[in-house]
């Protein structure tokens, strides 16, 4: 049975406010509402204008809020071009209403690369089979859940960054 992750409405916040007046909301860097049901492009909300592109993922009219991405767990994934409002340096909140159908290794809902490391990231499910969320600021941070996400059930999952602790 493929490994899938349903994924409705994922957003990317930074805690502090942006100097931009053209955010949605203070601080909202990229805001995907996943309520299009179809298309190859994923429109970013926030203002900012990183849009996504999809590569392998499915809309299904079973999302947490009507429409969302179906990702098979080994090559299906959106893909936003790096952007300088997406480099979160003091504070960072990631957060994305998931449906995992397993929740063995890891199950990645959002990250971000920097050159030979990770910038920031969120998981349904690490090496544990429990969510965790991952911090790169002048070393690794990691926050991770006490337990692992139920299956064929939405839950949301959010990971905060103050500039000093990580916490999911």
């Amino acid at each position: 049975m493929p490994k899938r992750l349903l994924v409705s409405a994922c957003l990317i916040a930074i805690l502090a406010a942006l100097p931009s007046a053209a955010s949605a909301a203070p601080g909202l860097v990229a805001a995907y509402s996943m309520d299009q049901g179809s298309g190859t492009t994923l429109p970013d909300i926030s203002g900012t204008g990183n849009t996504g592109t999809l590569s392998g993922a499915t809309w299904t009219t079973a999302g947490r809020f009507g429409s969302a991405l179906s990702f098979n767990g080994s090559n299906s994934l959106v893909t936003v071009p790096d952007s300088s409002s997406l480099d979160m340096t003091t504070a960072l909140t990631l957060e994305a209403w998931v449906r995992p159908t397993t929740v063995s290794d890891w199950r990645t809902v959002l990250l971000k690369e920097q050159p030979a490391q990770l910038a920031y990231a969120l998981y349904g499910s690490s090496e544990q089979g429990r969510p965790a969320g991952h911090i790169f600021a002048g070393g690794d941070q990691w926050a991770r859940g006490a337990s692992a996400l139920p299956v064929n059930t939405w839950s949301h999952l959010a990971v905060t960054w103050d500039g000093a602790t990580a916490r999911l």
